[in-house]
């Protein structure tokens, strides 16, 4: 892309901008956007406070300090490989589909969590991690 190219479609972005009928006043007063504020706020919110906790309940299966915080690592590792993995869900089936998906596996994540103990450690932690970059 050229530099006037851009500035082109900037131009052309920003006077579709000013004939828009959709003000922030009309955005708000719609429904759907307080069902998708909340569904994704209470989500992000609930990933917040397993990745606080995280580590503490690594020590609280027993880990060291030290196992813990490279638990957290791995956790992060697959957090990274599922932002793609997602992102290509994404752009392959749609953003109100690729949601779903990931509301799906924030559910499997919490039930592998309650029930995982050493044997299915590493799948908890892929779990995880997949988990908190869907959010």
């Amino acid at each position: 892309m050229t530099m006037e190219r851009a500035i082109e479609e900037n131009k052309k972005a920003l006077e579709m901008d000013a004939k828009s009928s959709w003000t922030t006043k009309r955005i708000l007063q719609t429904k759907e956007v307080w069902i998708i504020a909340l569904s994704r706020g209470t989500q992000l919110l609930y990933a917040g406070g397993v990745m606080v906790q995280m580590i503490l309940a690594f020590m609280g299966r027993g880990y060291e300090l030290e196992k813990a915080v490279n638990l957290m690592l791995a956790t992060a590792i697959c957090a990274m490989v599922g932002s793609y993995l997602m992102g290509y869900v994404d752009n392959l089936l749609g953003t109100r589909r690729a949601i779903q998906i990931t509301s799906l596996v924030q559910q499997h994540s919490g039930l592998v969590n309650l029930i995982a103990y050493s044997a299915m450690c590493f799948i908890k932690y892929i779990s995880w991690g997949l988990w908190v970059v869907s959010c």
